[in-house]
């Protein structure tokens, strides 16, 4: 006789079966932990069967009163809104002639991907000649050319500046999407992430490459301006990573999303979230009472106008006990972090 014990880690197993034999298997987070129901002669191959989920079919894991929720909110692409967008690049001597090469690159195609109405700028992280102008442009053949000449007419510098260029560019608009390019050790990173906790108008998705120096300072300030970072691997090009996430950057995305429930829940985490861009998969837990609702409901902003998303709870997958344990720790992790970013009012009231 032989017993079985199987450990399958994958975020999007659907459901698990064996055509050869009776087997138990306990779902978890990221998990599904598969055992033989009882011990069994070897007189046949074992058979087991997992099952995936595409890319944007939801996925729920029950555990008693807890449910975990992973799915991507629809959304239509081609709603779109004209939006500013700023191009700030770290021309230090970390930023070595072949990285700065394919950052140009990158930022060219990116300026050249822009829609119409939309405006933008670059700069530099340097302490002079920070700004290719002093206000958002247009695209068009001439800024165009103006601009491609700009970004290939860097002077590469010791440290990065960082602090003049943030405060600039907070007083040029009320709202513009950033993206950040560095690789270099960030000077005043205190000062610049209490700057950007204090002031609204600028979204930063940042770029670093590698074990980048700055990798806390980046992706902190992605969380507090409600962006995202990206580190670049040393196997992976520049501007193709750079080029194909700025364009899920620009795509519709909802904003001040909330989520909501056909009938009553005791607790969810999290509760909002500040941005949810095209494509992306979202994870939500919740705890209800008597019966489980049968619909989720994400009611946000797309391009300013307001939108409400329903998701269907079905198919849900008997889980195992992680589902709680994880729960709690999604939930303090999430208070913590909401404690973190929220003002003193906002605060008291957490």
């Amino acid at each position: 006789n032989i017993s079985l014990n199987v450990i399958c880690k994958n975020f999007n197993i659907k459901n698990v079966v064996s055509p050869t034999h009776d087997i138990v298997a306990a779902y978890g987070e990221n998990c599904v932990e598969i055992f033989l129901q009882n011990d069994v002669h070897t007189d046949k191959d074992i058979v087991i069967d997992v099952f995936s989920v595409s890319m944007d079919e939801p996925k729920f894991i029950k555990y008693e009163n807890y449910i975990n929720c992973s799915f991507v909110p629809e959304l239509n692409i081609y709603e779109e809104t004209p939006r500013d967008y700023l191009f700030i690049v770290d021309v230090s001597n970390d930023m070595n002639t072949r990285k700065i090469q394919q950052v140009k690159n990158a930022l060219n195609l990116c300026i050249r991907s822009l829609k119409e109405g939309d405006r933008f700028n670059l700069a530099f992280a340097q302490s002079e000649n920070t700004f290719f102008s002093y206000e958002y442009l247009p695209l068009n053949d001439d800024t165009l050319r103006a601009a491609t000449k700009w970004n290939s007419s860097y002077v590469q510098q010791g440290v990065p500046e960082f602090y003049r260029p943030l405060v600039e560019a907070y007083n040029m608009t009320d709202d513009a999407i950033a993206i950040f390019i560095s690789d270099g050790r960030i000077g005043g990173n205190s000062s610049i992430l209490n700057y950007a906790k204090e002031h609204k108008g600028l979204r930063f998705y940042n770029f670093g490459f590698d074990m980048a120096l700055n990798q806390d300072f980046l992706s902190e300030l992605s969380s507090v301006t409600g962006g995202k970072t990206r580190l670049i691997g040393h196997t992976e090009r520049i501007d193709d990573t750079i080029v194909k996430a700025f364009n899920v950057i620009v795509s519709p995305s909802i904003d001040n999303a909330v989520i909501r429930f056909d009938s009553s829940v005791s607790e969810i985490t999290p509760r909002h979230f500040n941005k949810i861009h095209c494509g992306e998969r979202i994870n939500i837990m919740f705890k209800y009472n008597d019966q489980p609702p049968t619909e989720i409901y994400i009611k946000g902003y797309v391009g300013g106008r307001e939108t409400v998303s329903a998701v269907p709870i079905d198919h849900i997958i008997e889980g195992g006990r992680e589902i709680e344990y994880r729960f709690g720790y999604e939930s303090i992790n999430n208070l913590l972090s909401e404690l973190y970013y929220a003002d003193e009012q906002d605060r008291y009231m957490l």
